[in-house]
């Protein structure tokens, strides 16, 4: 019993010896390997993180001891993050606790690093509801209570560096002619909050160098707790680029400085285009026929940034003017812009073309010769046509151009009963704003011809002419009226015959005297004293009436009228142009004087009449009533 107690004593003592020796190698290995500092070694811990819905409790169960300098506390949720940097002042050893408070909902992650390792010691996500119940806790670090228990630590947000609420650059984009003239323009900065007026921002203006854009700083000034004013100077380098004011350093009255910020960006452009190489009106003129839809074509500068139009204006000879642009296509060589240009006067029209870009930066312009203008066809004055022979006739045509035109710019068209067997020219006078053209017709036979003009053209292919036309008769009274070929009896015995001539001629001619001559009879007598065919020996009745009656020749000597013999009619009958008249005889007799004759039907008789006009002329024909 004694042996066996001994014996486990022994064993007893083997074992807390080895312990001891365990405990003392490891506590001179911490010293050895603590001994010089290790900043970039990852910390061996064991960190238990508990999130509730306004706190978050981390406490150390074993490992390293943590530098609370080194160690930072990130809580975030989907929309924003809170970092609490060096969360505890001293070490962070096994069994200390850090109680971190925090107002986030959501799906709320807790990181906790070491920063001079740059390493996660510990990772938890939580959802906390929305509507948490506030609480009042603070952060604290909370000792084991078997150890010595530390201060109380409170662990405070970074703070939120500055930014730039607003900024303004008014006067933008700036051109050639401003960088030329070395403007100024002032760059605002408006703040966020109120910032420290000892330390000014330093301003980059990214994009082109300072020779061309430069940020005077040495002007510049705070006008405000927030706002800051300095002027940009501009010089002209021939530049076209997008500039970027970039602001840093600034500081807020905290003393915390400004992240880098682009404050706002504009455009510098202070290169203008070049001069176009020409500008062409097409065609050569402008007249009724293109007015409406006139091109004209410049030829695109050498050099082009791809943001150019081009602009040109058409100005008549009074200064009236039209303006058109289009944008130019640096892939081509031409541009072609087509105007309406019914509203400038007739003379010249001179075209002037210049390129401008997208802030309004111009290139030389450029005038080409002038373009003439006319819309206005010649006016005809007259056209008329006179006979100067049996066959010929004169076509005079009278108009007002100022142009001059020649007798290929006139077409005339002869129409009527012949052929035109030639054709002379009598005279062309084209001096000053008149025209005089005359032309001699000769045709193949008498009759009545009409002259239609069917041109008339001026240099610029104007055209006067509207179907103008003049009618001219050739030939004698005679030439013109024709027997209709419709004689026929009347009376109730037949003795009397009526028959209608017609006048082919547009103007009048006049019937003066008629011989009747036919073998059927000897006499033609009527004694009445109307006005019906049967109270005249010869009527003709046309636009006027010519009659032969017995009672007016009776103190004559006469009785009746004989056969064969010419009588001259009371008044000379009218037959107007193109319409017809009625001759008519009545009664004829057989042999015997007065009316102690005998009627005769003159049906199926030959009767040969002939019509003497006023002119001279005569035209005999024969009729079978």
């Amino acid at each position: 019993m004694t042996d066996s107690s001994r014996g486990q004593s022994e064993t007893v003592g083997i074992v807390l010896l080895t312990a001891v020796i365990v405990v003392m190698v490891s506590v001179l290995g911490a010293g050895v390997l603590s001994s010089g500092p290790q900043p970039t070694a990852e910390p061996l811990v064991d960190l238990d993180i508990d999130i509730t819905n306004t706190t978050v409790l981390i406490t150390h169960n074993g490992g390293d001891t943590i530098d609370g300098r080194a160690f930072d506390v990130s809580i975030r949720n989907e929309t924003a993050s809170q970092r609490y940097e060096s969360a505890v002042t001293g070490p962070f050893e096994p069994t200390d606790t850090v109680r971190l408070s925090h107002s986030y909902t959501g799906t709320v992650t807790v990181l906790a690093v070491a920063v001079d390792s740059n390493t996660v010691l510990g990772r938890e996500s939580r959802t906390v509801a929305t509507d948490p119940t506030p609480t009042t806790d603070t952060a604290t670090a909370t000792p084991a209570p078997e150890t010595e228990t530390p201060a109380t630590e409170t662990a405070t947000p970074a703070p939120e560096p500055p930014a730039i609420d607003s900024a303004t650059l008014p006067g933008t984009p700036i051109d050639d002619t401003e960088a030329n003239n070395n403007v100024e323009r002032t760059l605002t900065l408006t703040f966020d909050t109120e910032m420290d007026q000892t330390v000014a921002p330093s301003i980059e203006l990214d994009g082109v160098t300072e020779s061309s854009a430069t940020a005077v700083t040495a002007d510049g000034t705070w006008t405000t707790a927030k706002t800051y004013e300095v002027p940009v100077r501009f010089a002209d380098n021939d530049v076209d680029e997008t500039v970027d004011a970039k602001v840093s350093e600034a500081q807020d009255a905290d003393g915390t400085e400004m992240s880098p910020q682009t404050a706002l960006s504009f455009v510098l452009d202070s290169r203008s285009p070049g001069e176009v190489n020409n500008v062409v009106v097409e065609p050569d003129a402008i007249t009724k026929a293109n007015q409406n839809a006139v091109d004209v074509t410049i030829t695109n500068p050498d050099s082009l940034d791809g943001d150019e139009t081009a602009r040109v204006t058409l100005t008549d000879q009074t200064g009236n003017d039209i303006t058109r642009s289009a944008t130019i296509d640096p892939a081509t060589d031409e541009t072609t812009l087509t105007f309406d240009t019914s509203s400038l006067a007739d003379g010249t029209v001179t075209p002037t073309a210049v390129v401008e870009d997208d802030v309004g930066n111009r290139g030389d312009s450029v005038t080409n010769d002038q373009t003439p203008k006319d819309t206005t066809a010649p006016v005809v004055d007259s056209v008329t046509a006179t006979e100067t022979g049996s066959r010929t006739f004169t076509v005079t045509l009278e108009a007002t151009e100022q142009t001059s035109m020649q007798a290929s710019d006139v077409t005339l068209g002869v129409s009527g009963p012949g052929t035109v067997e030639n054709v002379e020219q009598v005279n062309l006078d084209n001096s000053g704003s008149s025209f005089t053209y005359k032309v001699r017709y000769t045709v193949s036979q008498p009759g009545e011809y009409t002259v239609t003009l069917s041109k008339l053209t001026d240099a610029y292919g104007n055209d006067g002419a509207t179907g103008q036309t003049a009618t001219v008769a050739l030939g004698d009274a005679a030439d013109f009226i024709r027997y209709t070929g419709d004689a026929d009896t009347f009376g109730s015995d037949g003795s009397g015959v009526a028959l209608s001539i017609e006048n082919t001629a547009s103007t009048a001619v006049s019937v003066r005297n008629v011989t009747v001559s036919t073998d059927a009879a000897s006499t033609l007598f009527e004694s009445g004293s109307g006005s019906t065919q049967t109270d005249h020996e010869i009527r003709v009745v046309g636009a006027s009436t010519g009659v032969w009656d017995t009672n007016k020749e009776r103190n004559a000597g006469k009785d009746g009228y004989q056969i064969g013999s010419t009588a001259v009619l009371s008044d000379a009958a009218t037959v107007s142009g193109t319409s017809t008249a009625e001759v008519t005889m009545y009664e004829f007799l057989t042999s015997g004087k007065g009316n102690s004759g005998k009627p005769v039907d003159m049906a199926g008789e030959e009767i040969t009449i002939t019509l003497g006009f006023s002119d001279g002329s005569e035209l005999t024909f024969t009729v079978t009533p």
